[in-house]
């Protein structure tokens, strides 16, 4: 009798005991994350080689030519063209004074290049006009295009050049009917085009020079 009395608490004790022991040994057990990366998602560098490139320089332009100590070609007073060095802007050669102003720049093909307008004079001995060379190309290889006014131009000799908008106007005096070639009476002014392959007079206007100009 006195056993059964001490049983029951003992029971009860033992259940307790078995309670607060699987409270405290039971925890939850958190997996650990593992940081996944695809490779599919991770940009790849790019490998790119850089090769170097250099920018090709342009030709100079004939604005770069110091035309005051060229080497042209000129057919004054020869039955051949002849080639005269000029220092500046001047040369004497085989009985001929040669000179040449101050040139002229601007773009008269359409090539986006300037042309170089060159007035000239070849003085031997006699009367004698003032014609104009046309240059085209770049600084290493400068090109005649053409030798202006033209055979049969109503303009004799030019005193002035001027290129407006791709178009080459060149200002002289000219002659009328039985008039010496020592004295031109008119005032001549004549626009030249380059048709792609010469230059060709397509305006011409005249008036009588004044006296003493």
């Amino acid at each position: 009798m006195r056993l059964q009395n001490l049983f029951g608490p003992l029971v009860a004790y033992l259940c307790l005991l078995l309670l607060l022991s699987a409270c405290g040994t039971s925890s939850a057990t958190i997996p650990p994350v593992r940081a996944t990366v695809s490779l599919d998602t991770v940009a790849s560098p790019t490998s790119t080689e850089s090769s170097f490139q250099p920018t090709p320089t342009p030709s100079a332009s004939l604005e770069h030519i110091n035309w005051s100590n060229f080497t042209y070609t000129f057919s004054c007073f020869t039955a051949h063209p002849v080639q005269v060095t000029l220092h500046n802007s001047q040369a004497n050669q085989d009985g001929v004074h040669y000179t040449i102003q101050k040139p002229v720049f601007g773009d008269l093909t359409g090539d986006g290049q300037p042309e170089a307008v060159i007035i000239y004079h070849c003085e031997g001995g006699g009367t004698s006009p003032l014609l104009v060379f046309v240059y085209s190309g770049t600084e290493q290889q400068p090109t005649l295009l053409a030798n202006l006014p033209s055979n049969g131009d109503k303009l004799a000799t030019v005193i002035s050049a001027l290129i407006v908008h791709g178009i080459l106007q060149l200002s002289g005096y000219g002659y009328s009917a039985n008039v010496p070639l020592c004295c031109p009476d008119l005032l001549v002014t004549t626009t030249y085009q380059w048709n792609g392959s010469n230059f060709s007079a397509v305006l011409s206007n005249s008036i009588p020079r004044p006296p003493n100009s």
